[in-house]
């Protein structure tokens, strides 16, 4: 039987700790060594209790008895009461955890699960085997590979209670057996020790203008006698800080004791906007993240960039790299408004023009720099002259090189044979094409008059003029048309501000306005004002006594006008 080796064992270890337990929080990694409540709870036929190690008298671990009877979820919780501390760091290519347990039979399933501890819908469960029998050995849970038909990881919530299920078996019958399992050491992002890396570059590590790739060898070597299981990533590290990786990874590596493996080659592609200088390439191999190798190559740009950069107002006499496309014709002309030295694009759509006429900006190099979308901040303006009003033009940006990036959206021209100023919003994409995404790169634009598909071939010859492409960012006022000046904001305060903030504004008559704000991630947080407000001065207060500290972005829509800002909480 499985329980025959404890006999000895246990008599060894016939004792619980007797020392008052404290009600300090918990905090990992988890070792049960502080005279504390770790608040076990047990479930489904589980016994559970502090003893001495069988193996180590002076350590202190818990014994999990899997009870004759239990249920097939039989398991134990710590802290089940008040959470850890501070929420389990997970992070993207950061998911890993680790648990040291003794099982009487090695192929033994055991189950490591995490959630919130007041809200049990928030869990993310996996499942590891173990390979040793009546003997102790650390299993590795990579949180990002889930247990089938459970939950994925959610890196916008909460996890700061866990619980072990050994033997787990759903769905199947109560237990036959009583079996007893030991555990120990409950720890995020430990990195495994005594693991020797090399890190050689293979190839050229000089990165020319226009981009290209760089590849590294990894070797990893195990100098312990026992497995070791780690996660390997490479991040390359800009100048000015930040990063474009991970450049690949994160990679679940095995080593047998005394082993080699490798070697593993990783590779990226290094974007040619990336700046030019001297870049360090970091090899992270734990559970963590933390640093054990490094190196560093140059990214030299070869030619010179581009020089087309918003606001681009046509004044600058360089190539724009103007390109016509179904039936558009474009030149740069002086502006016939009569403003003085002033240069625009007139833009012929002509007799037999396809429906998707239009005309592109910088289409052979890209802008020297991306278009700054971030949450909260997803609009541009043109300044644009149309023979009629209710003509529609639609804006659209993309990444040169790659015209699968793209999005656009719609606007409509409101005044005949006079110049105005459409605001348009890339978070309101036109119908049936792509969302923006702000991972993405967009650096050139496209401008399209009477914008018709599907449809006919022109039957007129049109002329429309354009000027002043410009982002409308956050510390940026929106132009001023008279939409525009019906909504008001003022400044928010206090900012920063650590309790609460008020957002004043106002309409000059009755209107639907949405208030919303974000975190930095893009993800909603908090709808401050929804539906229709009378004409006149309005405040709406953010509550931040629940939100972690930063930088959050806030929105604010009346009819077709939006103007955003940004607040700082700090604690």
């Amino acid at each position: 039987m499985k329980n025959n080796l404890f006999t000895t064992l246990c008599a060894l270890a016939a004792f619980v700790l007797m020392a008052p337990l404290s009600h300090a929080q918990i905090s990992l990694p988890v070792d049960f060594e502080a005279a504390i409540d770790y608040e076990l709870v047990d479930f489904g036929g589980n016994s559970s209790s502090l003893i001495a190690d069988p193996d180590d008298a002076s350590n202190t671990v818990v014994q999990s008895i899997r009870t004759l009877g239990a249920e097939c979820f039989a398991g134990t919780t710590v802290a089940n009461a008040s959470g850890f501390t501070s929420p389990i760091p997970f992070a993207p290519g950061e998911t890993f955890m680790n648990v040291r347990v003794w099982s009487p039979a090695a192929g033994v399933s055991v189950k490591l699960k995490v959630e919130k501890f007041d809200d049990p819908t928030i869990s993310v469960e996996t499942d590891e085997l173990t390979t040793v029998a009546g003997g102790w050995e650390t299993l590795v849970y990579d949180f990002s590979n889930e247990s089938p038909g459970t939950a994925a990881i959610n890196f916008a919530n909460t996890y700061n209670k866990a619980s072990i299920f050994f033997d787990f078996q759903c769905p199947g019958p109560p237990s036959t057996t009583e079996d007893t399992y030991l555990w120990d050491d409950l720890t995020f992002g430990d990195i495994p020790d005594d693991v020797e890396v090399t890190l050689d570059p293979v190839g050229s590590t000089v990165i020319p203008f226009t981009g290209g790739s760089i590849s590294y060898s990894v070797s990893l070597t195990n100098t312990t006698d026992a497995t070791k299981i780690v996660s390997a990533r490479i991040d390359a590290i800009l100048p000015s800080g930040g990063s474009f990786g991970p450049v690949q990874g994160p990679q679940t590596v095995p080593i047998p004791a005394g082993a080699t493996r490798g070697p593993i080659t990783f590779t990226s592609n290094v974007p040619g906007l990336a700046p030019q200088g001297t870049y360090t390439l970091i090899l992270a191999v734990s559970m963590g993240g933390e640093q054990i190798a490094s190196d560093s190559f140059t990214f030299e740009k070869e030619g010179e960039p581009s020089t087309i950069d918003l606001p681009i107002t046509f004044d600058d006499g360089i190539d724009y790299e103007l390109v016509d496309f179904g039936g558009n014709s474009s030149s740069i002309v002086a502006d016939p408004a009569g403003r003085g030295g002033n240069m625009v694009v007139q833009s012929i759509r002509t007799l037999g023009a396809e429906c998707f006429a239009g005309t592109t900006v910088a289409n052979a190099s890209g802008f020297a720099n991306p278009i700054p979308f971030a949450p909260g901040e997803t609009s541009m303006s043109v300044r644009v002259w149309s023979p009629a009003a209710g003509i529609s033009v639609k804006l659209k940006v993309e990444k040169f090189d790659d015209p699968t990036i793209s999005v656009e959206t719609d606007e409509l021209t409101t005044v005949a044979g006079a110049w105005e100023t459409l605001v348009y919003d890339f978070s309101n994409e036109s119908p049936g094409t792509a969302p923006l995404n702000f991972a993405s790169t967009y650096n050139k634009a496209s401008i399209f008059f009477d914008f018709q598909c599907p449809g006919p071939p022109s039957k007129t010859e049109d002329t429309y003029f354009w000027d002043d492409l410009e982002f409308v960012g956050a510390g940026t006022a929106a132009p001023q048309t008279a939409a525009a000046r019906a909504l008001t904001v003022d400044a928010a305060y206090p900012n920063p501000f650590s309790r609460s903030a008020t957002i004043p504004f106002a309409v000059e008559a009755a209107t639907d306005v949405q208030l919303v704000v974000y975190d930095v991630m893009g993800r909603e947080v908090a709808v401050l004002v929804d539906g229709t407000v009378e004409a006149g001065q309005h405040e709406a207060r953010f509550d931040g006594q629940d939100l972690a500290s930063g930088l959050y972005v806030w929105k604010l829509t009346a009819g077709d006008q939006a103007k955003t800002g940004s607040l700082t909480l700090v604690r």
